[in-house]
């Protein structure tokens, strides 16, 4: 299902409402409203965003670092092998924090630039 953003109240309700989420799939906005595509696709992108892709490069970033110390140190860097799924669970949620912070910041930031768009029509 696709939510239509047509005013100022529908966009509100994105901010207020959290089960729109489990609700909808997708947002869009009409296409009477300013800059409806680009700012379409920014509210899709940080709305439904998991932090799954900065999750991701954390635990690719830590799994080079950690082959890198392993080979320097000739295998003594980790004496145990616990400790490495350690830091590699660590970075998985370490960056996948991040990545929700960010869109979270994004969205807010998406949401203010509509609401004052849509403050003037």
């Amino acid at each position: 299902m696709i939510y239509i953003v047509k005013d100022l109240a529908s966009l509100e309700e994105l901010k207020t409402n959290p089960n729109l989420k489990q609700v909808y799939r997708k947002i869009q906005l009409d296409e009477n409203l300013p800059l409806s595509t680009r700012y379409s696709k920014q509210l899709n992108k940080y709305y439904y965003a998991c932090g799954c892709q900065e999750g991701s490069m954390a635990v690719f970033a830590s799994m080079i670092g950690l082959a890198t110390a392993y080979f320097v140190t000739d295998g003594q860097f980790f004496d145990t092998w616990w400790k490495g799924i350690a830091v590699l669970a660590i970075a998985a949620l370490l960056g996948k924090t991040a990545g929700i912070v960010y869109a979270k910041l994004k969205l807010k930031a998406t949401l203010r630039t509509l609401r004052k768009a849509l403050a003037t029509t």
